[in-house]
């Protein structure tokens, strides 16, 4: 799946990759951010965890699910308009202890959560370097949780 979107980077780096609304990314921005967000997850050694990106921002979470590609290290996406009872349940469930953010969020005492603002990171001076991702073509890539109501 990353192998597509490298391609994209490499045949089409000047074009957008992603617009929503008024705001859009190029490829070639999309690759150096996705990079840098990636560089500092793995100076984390986040390993064989799952991580939560709950963002408000649509571009901030396609990075942070780029940044997740390319590490190999599986995402769920956090429905922001679903119950926190029930998000809290679902993170709880899969384990997740790290979560990328686009704004500081206080979960309160119900979890502990190392969170990332991938917006600060993207201004830090990170590395823009590839990073090799040490996953397997039949490892998960992200995970889709629903609330059960889609059978109704």
């Amino acid at each position: 799946m990353i192998d597509i979107f490298y391609n994209q980077v490499r045949n089409t780096p000047n074009k957008i990759a992603v617009r929503v609304r008024d705001t859009a990314i190029i490829y070639y921005e999309l690759n150096r951010y996705s990079n840098r967000l990636s560089n500092f997850i793995k100076s984390l050694n986040i390993q064989n965890k799952v991580i939560g990106i709950w963002t408000e921002e649509p571009i901030t979470q396609f990075i942070a699910m780029i940044a997740c590609l390319k590490m190999g290290i599986p995402f769920i996406n956090i429905n922001r308009k679903a119950p926190l009872t029930y998000n809290m349940e679902v993170l709880q469930q899969l384990e997740v202890d790290t979560l990328l953010v686009d704004h500081c969020y206080n979960f309160g005492n119900s979890c502990d959560f190392i969170t990332i603002n991938v917006d600060q990171i993207l201004k830090r001076n990170v590395s823009d370097s590839e990073v090799q991702a040490d996953n397997m073509p039949l490892d998960i890539a992200y995970i889709v949780s629903t609330s059960g109501t889609t059978d109704k």
